[in-house]
C-alpha cells in the first residue's frame, strides 16, 4: 500500500434524467461533459434547460463526484431549487452534507478546494489573496494532502484549514 498513490482513474456517480445511469471510470482529466457521454446524455425526461443554466460541461471532475440531473418534472414541482449564483453549479456538491461544526454548535459549510472562488478560499484563517491563487492554479486535487504535497501551503497552514474544507 503506498502512502500516496498516483491516482490514475477516477470513479464519478451519475444519475437523474440520464439515458444510462451508472458508476463511470473516467481519466483524472475528465470534465462534465465526458461523464455525460459515458451516461449516453440526457434523457428526455431531464429538464434540458435548467441542465445549460446550471451546469458547466467544461468542470473538471474529481474522484466521487456524483452528478445528478434533474428532470423537468422535479424542477417544475420545486424539487430542486435554481441556485443564486450560478457559476459552476453542480446541484450533488450542494445538496452534499459537508459541514463544520463551531464550538457554539453552528454549522458552517465546508469549503471545495477544487471549486471554491478566491474570496471563499479567502475566509479561511491564513489564506490571503495570494495563496487562494496558488490553490485554485494547482487544481484539481485528488485528495487535500496535495495542497501540501503540491507545496501550495505549509503543513502547519493545512493542520489549522483541515477540517474546514473538501474536495
Amino acid at each position: 500500500v503506498q502512502n500516496n498513490p498516483v491516482q490514475s482513474r477516477i470513479m464519478v456517480e451519475v444519475s437523474g434524467s440520464v439515458v444510462d445511469p451508472g458508476v463511470y471510470e473516467l481519466s483524472p482529466t475528465a470534465r462534465l461533459i465526458d461523464a455525460l457521454k459515458m451516461a449516453k446524455g440526457l434523457s428526455p425526461e431531464a429538464d434540458a434547460s435548467f441542465f445549460s443554466r446550471n451546469y458547466n460541461l467544461a468542470r473538471y471532475l474529481t474522484d466521487q463526484d456524483k452528478i445528478y440531473i434533474p428532470s423537468l418534472v422535479e424542477t417544475q414541482n420545486n424539487l430542486v431549487e435554481e441556485p443564486r449564483r450560478l457559476i459552476d453549479y453542480t446541484a450533488p456538491k450542494q445538496m452534499t452534507v459537508n459541514a463544520n461544526i463551531t464550538a457554539a454548535g453552528e454549522t458552517t459549510p465546508l469549503i471545495s478546494i477544487n471549486t471554491a472562488s478566491s474570496e471563499e478560499l479567502q475566509t479561511l484563517s491564513g489564506i490571503g489573496t495570494a495563496t487562494a491563487q496558488k490553490m485554485i492554479d494547482a487544481r484539481p486535487y485528488g485528495s487535500p494532502q496535495e495542497l501540501v504535497d503540491k507545496k501550495v501551503i505549509s503543513a502547519k497552514l493545512f493542520d489549522q484549514i483541515i477540517k474546514l474544507i473538501r474536495l
